[in-house]
């Protein structure tokens, strides 16, 4: 009886258990690396007006959400993710896909940095060069985490990964928290050229985005691909002073700088214009370029 009883208890336990785990997020099951790639994969085929597409979700939500909005770009292969013309046979290929690719984006990483583990790194996987291949970008602690550096590595057609670009060395401030995110912008067009009513996005602008935030305020530096060449194109700087603050705005393709200052509530601005602002590459980047 006893026996029985135990069995019992440990068959309910089993069970609520396992409803635990069912409703356990992407990133607690699969990982930061995993649910990120598969937010992003989400975010760029899903149509629909609810998407998925959130870490907290399950990562087999997800998956269902990347297949159904592949199927719909597989109309037009050509322009169509790599990743949306194989391993799209159900939920679980899906997801075996994506871990596939961060296991490629690891092997890379250690070819590079045979010191680093690439377990530890916060990617930013996204086509930065509309070759319809995904790259990523992240930041590579140098010197025991005091600094690190910004890298670019690019998608092969083999599905590998190789070293592209590198900033030079910045500080990693005390107290404050740094990212790098690629980043597409899309543009609504219509298939009727005779027609004003967009019926599908298309691809316009690839950038990498550079942040630096802490308790006394904050920097982002944008960069755009031309060319074949990252190039600043615009940087936001703010300075918290308790209930006041400062801060600089500057379009680098428009040389235009605004600065701005919010005092007692109140805020005022000045722009000035400056043809003959430096629009300098990532390798350029370092951190005397930001003071």
């Amino acid at each position: 009886m006893q026996r029985r009883f135990k069995a019992a208890i440990a068959g309910l336990l089993w069970a609520a258990a396992s409803m635990v785990m069912a409703e356990q997020s992407c990133e607690q099951t699969g990982g930061a690396q995993l649910s990120s790639l598969l937010v992003a994969r989400c975010i760029n085929v899903d149509a629909s007006s609810h998407p998925p597409c959130n870490a907290s979700n399950r990562c087999e939500w997800m998956a269902e959400a990347i297949r159904i909005g592949c199927l719909g770009l597989l109309q037009d292969p050509a322009t169509a993710p790599v990743y949306c013309r194989s391993g799209q046979e159900n939920n679980a290929s899906v997801i075996a896909a994506a871990r596939q690719t961060i296991n490629s984006a690891h092997s890379a990483w250690r070819k590079a940095f045979p010191d680093s583990d690439p377990s530890r790194i916060a990617f930013s996987i996204e086509e930065l060069n509309q070759d319809q291949r995904e790259d990523f970008a992240a930041l590579r602690p140098l010197k025991d985490g005091s600094t690190v550096q910004l890298v670019v590595f690019y998608g092969q057609p083999d599905g590998s990964f190789a070293l592209q670009f590198s900033s030079g060395e910045l500080a990693v401030p005390a107290g404050s928290k740094q990212s790098v995110t690629l980043k597409q912008r899309y543009r609504l067009v219509s298939s009727d050229p005779s027609s004003s009513d967009p019926d599908y996005q298309t691809k316009a602008d690839s950038f990498l985005f550079f942040e630096r935030s802490s308790s006394t305020g904050s920097l982002r530096l944008q960069y755009r691909l031309e060319a074949g060449e990252l190039r600043l194109i615009g940087q936001e700087r703010t300075v918290q002073q308790g209930k006041d603050s400062n801060g600089t705005s500057i379009n680098y393709p428009a040389g235009k700088v605004l600065q701005w200052e919010r005092r007692n509530g109140k805020r005022s601005e000045t722009i000035r214009k400056d043809p003959n602002l430096p629009r300098l590459l990532l390798p350029q980047l370092n951190e005397a370029m930001l003071h």
